[in-house]
């Protein structure tokens, strides 16, 4: 049956209506769709805008509406609260981290060391391009929220699962222990490199530098204990001591 204009709307706005209602063939979005999408990009836009602007302690929800063009009910249309939103943002932040460490991990690599450390030194790069105050209650929020909640997209999930990925890639290769336990490791990797991140979100001397070097040493103890020994191929070799000397990165 035909669509019936009514006569009490104009032409163009009943077409809009229309159009707004129904998506396209083929699963194109629709005009409402759009409009949100468009709106949360805006949002988490201007988050970037008052943190480079005003820094953490003075954002807020009300400037972030006015920013945004949007009223404060909007925002939470979009967003639970304050720390929803900043998790958010720093998801939307660090997604070309992830990219990068995608292809970091897909790639062959001529030492284990260098390998996982490289891979640690893209999320940590990307984190500390954040306000540290920030960067600090996002890393709060996120472990309160991974007790209560089961997220794949959580920052955690995403750098452990690409960790047991690399740490794979890298006993196929023979570069690491055939016995060492990529869940294990992967979590020992994680949990110092988290600490490393709170560290510097709570002070403020803790220059990236500093961090940068932090890492490398503990990566190197971490090291010792799955580096492959020559000729051993025992399923209890990982993580077996005394340990030889580690490869240390300049």
């Amino acid at each position: 049956m035909p669509l019936q204009l009514s006569r009490d709307l104009p032409e163009k706005y009943e077409l809009f209506t229309i159009m707004n209602t129904f998506t396209l063939p083929g699963g194109t979005m629709g005009l409402r769709e759009q409009r949100k999408k468009r709106t949360a990009a805006r949002i988490l836009d201007s988050v970037g805008e008052i943190l480079e602007r005003k820094g953490y302690a003075e954002f807020c929800m009300a400037d972030l509406a006015r920013t945004a063009g949007v009223s404060v009910g909007t925002l939470y249309n979009y967003h639970k609260d304050k720390d929803d939103i900043l998790l958010a943002y720093t998801r939307r932040h660090m997604t070309s981290c992830f990219e990068r460490a995608r292809t970091w991990v897909s790639i062959s690599h001529e030492s284990g060391q260098e390998a996982i450390l490289g891979l640690l030194e893209i999320y940590l790069n990307g984190l500390m391009e954040l306000d540290r105050q920030m960067l600090g209650t996002v890393q709060r929020v996120s472990v309160e929220r991974n007790v209560m909640e089961a997220d794949e997209t959580r920052l955690s999930n995403l750098v452990t699962t690409q960790l047991k990925g690399l740490l794979s890639t890298l006993k196929d290769e023979g570069l690491i222990d055939p016995g060492v336990e990529v869940d294990a490791v992967s979590l020992i990797l994680f949990s110092f490199f988290s600490d490393l991140v709170f560290q510097f979100s709570r002070d403020p001397g803790f220059e990236p530098e500093m961090v940068r070097d932090t890492l490398r040493r503990c990566l190197a103890l971490v090291y010792s204990g799955i580096r492959r020994r020559g000729g051993d191929a025992s399923p209890k070799a990982g993580l077996q001591g005394p340990f030889p000397p580690a490869e240390v990165i300049p």
